[in-house]
């Protein structure tokens, strides 16, 4: 599972609806509205690290090629990587989303 929040305005949502158009064919992604933020939650099932690596590199290039910024020179796009392997995945997510909104 990958999360990135993104400011809660035109910028954020466009990011998000680039986000949907790149997505693998197995991904699910979906969108969690967190007061400040919007996420846009992908789970990618079959995906190994180095697919992860490039799904946030395609998105990190993106943000790059469209604002001049990565994610560490944006302080409100925040990606978390959440591995299944985690004992408790859901739990990690939940942290999260509840940390961008605090």
């Amino acid at each position: 599972v990958v999360a990135l929040a993104f400011p809660n305005d035109e910028s954020g949502r466009q990011a998000i609806a680039h986000l949907a158009r790149i997505r693998r064919g197995l991904d699910v992604v979906w969108q969690v509205e967190e007061g400040r933020h919007l996420w846009v939650v992908n789970l990618m099932p079959l995906a190994n690290a180095a697919a992860v690596e490039g799904y946030l590199l395609r998105i990190e290039n993106w943000l790059k090629e469209h604002t001049g910024s990565s994610y560490g020179e944006l302080s409100a796009v925040a990606p978390v990587d959440i591995s299944l392997a985690e004992s408790d995945p859901v739990a990690s997510l939940m942290r999260a989303l509840k940390s961008a909104a605090a």
